[in-house]
């Protein structure tokens, strides 16, 4: 028996629907784990180190010659090849080839000195163009130690902080020249003539579990170890020095762990990114999961392009698909379909653990798989051995981690187990690996703002069709900035035709059985908790039922005059919420924090990078309500029989369209379709 099942994600692609750019800093590419394809790296190597970012620290690139420091300036470098080579501020930059990053106070320069604050191990076959890492990715990586119990995350963190020459800036450390100097003649004198770079009792001190004796360590010298206040001294102005509490440097540290990690992500088990094709290739009773479309898949005859899964900066994991299920052979070849979410109880936790389940959203579907998986740099290996024409003897963990693969843990292993649409329970390989990333920290003043403006009300548009036209009563009227909105590509809102001309729209109902027409949102303002800089939604007046996105990139404006937030939310609170209306839209946009009605636009395209000079509105995509619909109407059709053409025009306008987004009530000042 043939069986092969596939589970993906449905939403049309917003990265063109709504201009691009939904995250800010990176987009992280490279092969899914198991691929047999070569990493698109850039030849050179960028990694941040964030809460919070650092100005001046060293750093090695491990297995090379470059010493350097990071700058709060963006600066011009040549890389391995001649090329010029632009390195974003606050960024280390290691050639290809090189085997991983290691920060510093000091000089590791041929027989320099120095205090190592941790390494960075990249993998060695599926480099990334770009890392974003904080103290707790370098204490075991390419594991990320929990920030919340390791002592050493705790030391390493105010260790940095309290080298701060400039503690009114919370935005980042100034490391001044001199804590080098003196660091280097620190070690020195610690190693005499020994020939190390290092001294092991002094990076042992990063270990001390109690915090006063680590103070006493380095702040108050203790054992002829005077080094704050010998940096202290040298500085004109003196350093921030050693926090006397733990909790405000660990408290910056844990914020980044956060929204480093969050983000959109590809989940799958096939041994291969050519998902379906690869699959049918493999051995009986081998399956494989793609929470994903591909790019150009038909789906009930609708053109999808790929929205990933979510994940969210307190761990929430997001994500709607599609389980197939083909079994039987020939004549007797039977095909089984349902929709399928991330249950509600889905996370990742803060050592990049992943535990949860994708269950049926459809009535009278069994599908219960259960997920799991540890993120090692932002990816899940499953040490299953990949079809390779060449050297298949080495998994992925084993080719990216030689040193690293025989203490990978059982629970680490990427794997999805449990029951799909009858028969017997399924075990299969799981990875995944970061898309996309959100920018690193946003601004607080601006999620506190955007909390203070609302809640908002969000009332998702559709095109008109002649029958609704026709209506008496109708609520048609045109649509703003058809010369933006309107096309034939993915880029425009809405398409040039459905049947007949679109030239006008409406608001879109929930569902055939739920006549909602608007629901409201909420951002969470509260520093230094989980929840910060969520994005909650619900019916109006319980706008705060369901965790469904964040603040993904704030935009500085120096003068307030353009200020503006993004958002990305994903409408998928769990399997059990699928009946929850507007179930399964997604919507990206950039808010005008300087209009008073805080509109939603689109992120690229006729809105540039920084104003709102066009004012096209963003997109949203529904990949849960047309399924749904479509299935039903084929469900009654005769032998022979297919929709009509003003079922299918129907289907597309419920699939996509504008958003209507403001601060207040239906009906109040900021709303448009007040006169």
């Amino acid at each position: 028996m043939r069986f092969i099942l596939i589970l993906a994600a449905l939403s049309m692609g917003l990265a063109g629907c709504n201009g691009g750019e939904d995250f800010s800093d990176a987009t992280i590419p490279g092969c899914p784990a198991g691929a047999g394809c070569q990493p698109n790296t850039r030849g050179e190597v960028l990694v941040e180190l964030v809460g919070p970012r650092v100005h001046n620290l060293g750093y090695s690139c491990t297995g090379s010659n470059v010493v350097y420091f990071t700058n709060q300036d963006e600066e011009q470098s040549v890389s391995s090849t001649g090329a010029q080579v632009t390195i974003p501020a606050f960024n280390a930059l290691c050639p290809a080839g090189t085997s991983g990053v290691e920060f510093l106070v000091g000089d590791a320069l041929f027989e320099g000195h120095y205090i190592s604050l941790g390494e960075l191990v990249f993998p060695a076959d599926a480099l990334a163009e770009s890392y974003t890492v904080t103290v707790s990715d370098l204490v075991i990586s390419p594991r990320r130690e929990a920030a919340t119990v390791s002592a050493q995350v705790r030391n390493v963190a105010a260790f940095i902080q309290g080298l701060d020459t400039d503690s009114a800036n919370e935005a980042f450390v100034n490391i001044p020249n001199e804590a080098h100097d003196v660091a280097e003649a620190l070690v020195e004198q610690a190693v005499g003539d020994s020939n190390v770079s290092t001294d092991t009792a002094l990076q042992e001190t990063f270990e001390l579990e109690d915090y006063n004796d680590f103070l006493a360590a380095w702040g108050n010298g203790a054992e002829g170890n005077g080094y704050f206040a010998e940096v202290n001294d040298a500085v004109a102005g003196g350093v921030a020095q050693l926090n006397p509490s733990s909790a405000i440097p660990l408290a910056n540290v844990l914020e980044a762990d956060r929204y480093s990690f969050a983000g959109n992500y590809r989940f799958d088990t096939c041994r291969s990114q050519i998902s379906l094709l690869f699959c049918d290739q493999l051995p009986d009773s081998i399956v494989g999961i793609d929470l994903r479309f591909p790019d150009g898949t038909i789906v009930d005859g609708q053109e999808v392009t790929a929205e990933p899964p979510l994940i969210l900066p307190n761990g929430r994991v997001l994500g709607l698909g599609k389980a197939v299920k083909t079994q039987g052979e020939g004549e007797d070849l039977e095909t089984l379909t349902t929709l399928v979410a991330f249950s509600q109880n889905a996370t990742v936790d803060e050592t990049l653990q992943l535990d949860g389940e994708v269950l049926s959203v459809e009535a009278g579907a069994d599908v219960q798989i259960s997920f799991k998986g540890r993120f090692l740099n932002k990816r899940i290996y499953s040490a299953f051995l990949p079809d390779r024409a060449e050297d298949d003897t080495k998994n992925d963990i084993q080719r990216d981690y030689p040193s690293l693969s025989p203490d990978l843990q059982e629970a680490e292993k990427g794997e999805a187990t449990g029951r799909l649409l009858g028969g017997d329970d399924v075990e299969l390989p799981l990875t995944s690996e970061v898309l996309t990333v959100p920018q690193v920290v946003p601004d607080q003043a601006y999620i506190n703002d955007l909390s203070a403006a609302g809640p908002f009300t969000v009332r998702l548009m559709r095109a008109c069709l002649q029958e609704d036209i026709d209506e008496a009563g109708s609520t048609c009227r045109p649509i703003d900035n058809e010369e933006f909105e309107i096309g034939d590509s993915a880029s425009e809102n809405y398409p040039t035709e459905i049947l007949v001309p679109v030239e006008e729209e409406m608001p879109r109902v929930a569902s055939d059985v739920d006549n909602t027409t608007e629901f409201c949102v909420a951002v969470v303002s509260d520093a230094g908790n989980p929840d910060n800089g969520l994005v909650t939604a619900g019916p109006l007046g319980n706008c705060d039922q369901w965790d469904v996105g964040f603040v993904s990139r704030t935009l500085e404006d120096p003068d307030n005059s353009n200020r503006s937030a993004n958002l990305t939310l994903l409408l998928a609170p769990g399997a059990e919420n699928s009946g929850a209306a507007n179930f399964g839209v997604t919507i990206l946009g950039r808010v005008d924090m300087n209009d008073a009605c805080y509109p939603l636009y689109r992120t690229g395209g006729p809105n540039d990078s920084t104003g709102f000079d066009n004012k096209v509105r963003a997109a949203w995509v529904d990949d849960f309500y047309p399924v749904i619909q479509s299935k039903e109407w084929r469900e009654a059709l005769a032998e022979g029989e297919t929709l009509s053409d003003d079922q299918q025009a129907f289907l597309f306008s419920i699939g996509r369209g504008a958003v209507q987004f403001f601060a207040g009530a239906p009906g109040g000042g900021c709303d448009p379709l007040v006169p």
